[in-house]
């Protein structure tokens, strides 16, 4: 996940690293990583190389040999789009400008501040979501959804939306911080995830070293492992002010244990 290799960005965990964000693919490719998660946070968004001008990432990508397969839409947590008709504006604009590049994965968080709150939130997102159809299945473009619904509610959503390219962004940190079942959740949707955030949180908690909190890891790879997934998985890790050493403790960890095939 984009700033995770750098020092926190305005004391965030979480942002765009505006003027270093550059630097980090060259950081990513010394530690063998193949690819960025970018993210489009609300401030200074039109300032933003996804949408000011790909271009500058597509040439960073091909000098660092770094790809970028998938863009975080955080500015969603503050301008839902349930609540927030100007947002829609800008995933057409998001969309737009990467449909000639390999950003095929737009994750759409509904999370935090932008969670549902009733069935009224849920009714308004999907007739709102169900306008991106035509334009995701024409450029082969997919929206990956997060949210804290249980897995019976959450595979509901996502049947009644009813896309081939609107699917499910799975947080391994953020289910297990909500004492979902690993198993139960893949039974319902395991098909319908379309990316992956690797992190671990503590039942009720924040985010944690990798193996610390309660994600069950071993189970997670062995079970995507035997489904052959096929989308972007991402290091949205813990992260402490620096980011770059405990990320490296981190993947070193998770590699000495795991395989994903």
């Amino acid at each position: 996940m984009q700033g995770r290799l750098l020092p926190k960005i305005e004391g965030k965990f979480q942002a765009h690293p505006k003027n270093l964000w550059d630097k980090e693919f060259f950081l990513a490719k010394k530690l063998g990583l193949d690819c960025i998660e970018f993210i489009i946070d609300l401030d200074e968004i039109n300032k933003n190389p996804v949408l000011q001008d790909i271009n500058l990432i597509k040439n960073i990508s091909q000098k660092s040999n770094i790809e970028v397969y998938s863009v975080c839409m955080d500015f969603l947590m503050e301008a839902p789009i349930f609540k927030y008709k100007s947002s829609l504006d800008y995933i057409y604009r998001i969309v737009e400008n990467i449909k000639n590049t390999e950003i095929k994965y737009l994750n759409l968080p509904c999370v935090d501040n932008s969670r549902f709150k009733n069935n009224d939130d849920i009714n308004e997102f999907i007739f709102q979501i169900k306008k991106f159809e035509k334009i995701l299945y024409k450029n082969n473009i997919n929206i990956c959804i997060e949210t804290d619904l249980e897995p019976k509610a959450f595979n509901k959503l996502i049947r009644k939306i009813n896309s081939k390219n609107i699917g499910i962004n799975y947080d391994t940190g953020n289910s297990a911080s909500l004492g979902y079942n690993l198993e139960h959740e893949l039974k319902e949707y395991g098909e319908l995830i379309l990316s992956i955030h690797i992190k671990d949180r503590v039942l009720g908690g924040g985010s944690v070293f990798l193996g610390n909190g309660d994600a069950n890891f071993e189970k997670f790879v062995d079970l995507i492992n035997i489904k052959k997934f096929s989308g972007p998985i991402i290091f949205q890790a813990y992260r402490d002010e620096d980011g770059l050493n405990i990320f490296k403790d981190q993947l070193k960890w998770f590699n000495s244990k795991y395989q994903i095939l």
